[in-house]
């Protein structure tokens, strides 16, 4: 993780790389036509009580790689309940702007493993392609039941 200066706050940031290509036949995505892989496959953030001093969240980021053909792009990001961790929920790219990354803040508030779904088109062919990294989120102190 990196901190990056924002406002008085500090912000870590977790970056994901996605790789997408078009398989035609064994993909993991869209009717196997497709196949898509993270540099991380599961991403763990720590319960906010041990984020670093002065942290908000810590920023999820997540991006196409260069050796990725410019076909595709990111037009969202969703989740499932989430726990109220994070912010915003959904994330909304136009096909226009030809989204290459998109990010969330995850607030760490609240233990739970979820689901990010990352919705990238291939633009030669309208195909949608749900790629779909897992979060788990830590407890902290306190948060036994």
């Amino acid at each position: 993780m990196s901190a990056e200066q924002k406002t008085d706050s500090i912000v870590e940031i977790i970056a994901t790389e996605l790789s997408v290509a078009y398989v035609k036949y064994g993909g993991n995505a869209a009717d196997g036509s497709y196949f898509f892989s993270f540099s991380r496959q599961h991403i763990y953030v720590p319960h906010r009580k041990f984020f670093p001093p002065g942290t908000d969240g810590i920023t999820l980021k997540f991006h196409l790689g260069k050796h990725v053909p410019e076909n595709f792009i990111i037009t969202g990001l969703v989740s499932t309940f989430s726990f109220d961790n994070l912010s915003p929920h959904y994330v909304y790219c136009p096909a226009e702007k030809k989204c290459r990354e998109i990010e969330t803040v995850n607030k760490g508030n609240n233990p739970g493993f979820f689901s990010i779904g990352i919705l990238v088109i291939d633009t030669n062919t309208d195909t949608s392609i749900f790629c779909d990294p897992q979060v788990v989120n830590g407890p902290g102190e306190g948060d036994n039941t």
